[in-house]
């Protein structure tokens, strides 16, 4: 199955994630299975992320407009080891 993440860094309404979501559909990824955060990429709370994250299962992949949506959250979280994914095993 294919999981999209997808986010935005300005929550003021001067960013969309229309672009990111036409790009995730358009690459197969089923609109239910899309998580977004509206969020710095300063800010390391980022609950869609966590729950793409959740959500994939061995076979799964995690598709992403762009990396740079993610890299600040693995510098951040680099040590991010399967083993905190236990549901991958």
């Amino acid at each position: 199955m294919l999981i999209g993440y997808m986010r935005v860094s300005k929550i003021d309404g001067s960013q969309s994630l229309d672009l990111q979501r036409d790009a995730l559909i358009k690459a197969g990824v089923d609109v239910a299975n899309i998580y977004e955060d509206l969020a710095s990429g300063k800010n390391d709370n980022r609950p869609g992320l966590m729950a793409a994250l959740k959500a994939l299962r061995s076979g799964d992949t995690l598709v992403v407009w762009k990396i740079d949506r993610m890299v600040s959250f693995f510098k951040v979280e680099f040590n991010y080891t399967p083993d905190k994914l236990p549901h991958l095993k």
